[in-house]
């Protein structure tokens, strides 16, 4: 019984990990796609979109990055 148990846990544990994991990863394609939408709209004359990184993994807000401004 106990180790029946234990494998449910396990195995609750593992689809739980997979779900949150494309969560996060539906939410960080729509942060990409808002910000490449944002950068064209403010601005259009841009080759390359400018992306935003956030590192999920610590508290910090994020930062700009890209090639150039050309």
């Amino acid at each position: 019984m106990f180790s029946l148990l234990l494998a449910m846990t396990i195995i609750l544990f593992v689809v739980l990990s997979i779900w949150l994991g494309n969560m996060r990863d539906e939410n960080n394609s729509k942060q990409l796609r808002q910000s490449q939408n944002n950068d064209h709209q403010n601005f259009p004359y841009l080759a390359k979109y400018v992306f935003f990184y956030q590192r999920m993994h610590l508290s910090d807000s994020g930062n700009w990055v890209g090639d150039s401004l050309s």
